[in-house]
């Protein structure tokens, strides 16, 4: 008896418990349809942003590496042992600063001998004159003389003949002393040589020699460069250079400064283009006032060909549904799809060719993840009222 009561007791239980598993199943299964049932499904909280006019620029992107505009390699124009070299990489130099030296002992001692020989052949011309003026004054007196028969003739002519060597002598002192002169300064050119100057002002780029190396006029010792403007030789393609012109800027742009931009013009299109890739080289040069750029870097720039007044959007606005760019509007509560034709993007906008009225409002943050006939709510606004947006189709862009 007692324990049929107890399989009663236990059968009681298990049924209890199991209809409870089956009412809960049901009330969660009706749950869940409910929306599907009334048509409602939860509205996607959105931001728009109004189709308005903004200005862009059209550009032909090219790419390039900077170059100083000048670069000069340093070198001696005679031979000999570097002595000293007063600077070194990146250092900045002023066009005649003294760069480094040649050991000029050498020099020095043939320019002290050379000075020595031009003041003998200086005394010599001296005394050759002094000679010379005696040897006139003689014949003089000898000439007066023979005028009263007081001399002979053949005494005269050897005066004479002596006056003519004298003068000759005189004549030879006079160009030894100017070939002194010319070998002496010869010597000091040479002497000069053994400093070596900076040709321009600018940065030392690169250092190759140190004091003790041999050197020859056919040797670099270092280079320097003229950053204060920078070039870039870039290839522009066929099809952009009916674009292009001297004078057209540029904004340059370079990755050690992400967020900074700088400003450049071109000034030179090659006449020829190369055949293989079928484009010519455009140089553009670039003002360098706050010596950031340096020789080497890889440069992005973006030749500005015209501006433009046009249609944009947010770049977030625009979805492309089935191989289709365009955009979302909000027509009573729910998203419309319209599709768009765009044209350049830049700064975070793109602009508008055709499809779109100006005034219009578009969906901007959410865009990205809604359909055709979603509903959707604007931030603030309480689930189940619809949002409102202007009815109506697309609109070429006027511009």
């Amino acid at each position: 008896m007692i324990k049929r009561l107890v399989f009663i007791v236990i059968a009681v239980g298990t049924l209890t418990l199991l209809a409870f598993r089956v009412t809960e199943a049901l009330k969660d299964k009706q749950e869940a349809a409910a929306p599907r049932a009334g048509g409602m499904r939860p509205a996607v909280v959105v931001k728009t942003a109004k189709v308005e006019m903004a200005r862009f620029e059209e550009a032909v992107e090219l790419t390039g590496e900077l170059r100083a505009l000048a670069q000069v390699n340093v070198g001696p124009k005679i031979s000999g042992r570097l002595s000293e070299v007063l600077v070194d990489n990146g250092d900045y130099v002023k066009k005649g600063q003294i760069l480094a030296r040649i050991d000029d002992q050498e020099i020095e001692q043939q320019v002290i001998r050379s000075r020595a020989s031009l003041r003998v052949a200086e005394a010599g011309l001296k005394q050759d004159q002094a000679n010379l003026e005696n040897l006139k004054s003689q014949l003089r007196r000898s000439e007066s003389l023979y005028a009263d028969r007081l001399v002979s003739l053949q005494s005269l002519e050897d005066l004479r003949s002596q006056v003519l060597g004298g003068e000759a002598q005189a004549e030879l002192g006079e160009a030894q002393i100017n070939q002194a002169r010319a070998e002496l300064r010869e010597l000091e050119i040479q002497l000069e040589q053994t400093r070596l100057y900076a040709p321009m002002s600018g940065y030392v780029g690169e250092r190759t020699l140190h004091p003790g190396a041999l050197v020859t006029p056919s040797s670099s010792i270092l280079s320097v460069l003229d950053l204060s403007r920078l070039k870039t030789i870039v290839a522009a393609p066929e099809q952009h250079l009916r674009k292009l012109r001297v004078g057209l800027t540029a904004r340059v742009a370079v990755d050690a400064y992400p967020n900074e931009s700088f400003s450049g013009a071109i000034t030179r299109i090659s006449p020829m283009l190369d055949p293989e890739t079928r484009a010519a080289e455009v140089e553009i040069i670039i003002p360098n006032r706050q010596s950031l750029l340096k020789a080497g870097m890889f440069v992005r720039a973006a030749v500005v060909i015209r501006n433009v007044q046009s249609l944009a959007i947010p770049r977030e606005s625009l979805v492309t549904r089935e191989n289709q760019q365009g955009v979302f509007v909000i027509e009573e509560g729910k998203a419309h799809y319209l599709p768009v034709q765009i044209g350049i993007s830049q700064q975070g906008r793109i602009q508008i060719l055709d499809g779109i009225e100006p005034g219009r409002e578009v969906v901007a943050a959410g865009s990205q993840f809604l359909n055709e006939g979603d509903p959707v709510r604007l931030p603030g606004e309480r689930p189940g009222r619809p949002a409102q947006g202007p009815v109506g189709g697309g609109r070429r862009n006027p511009s």
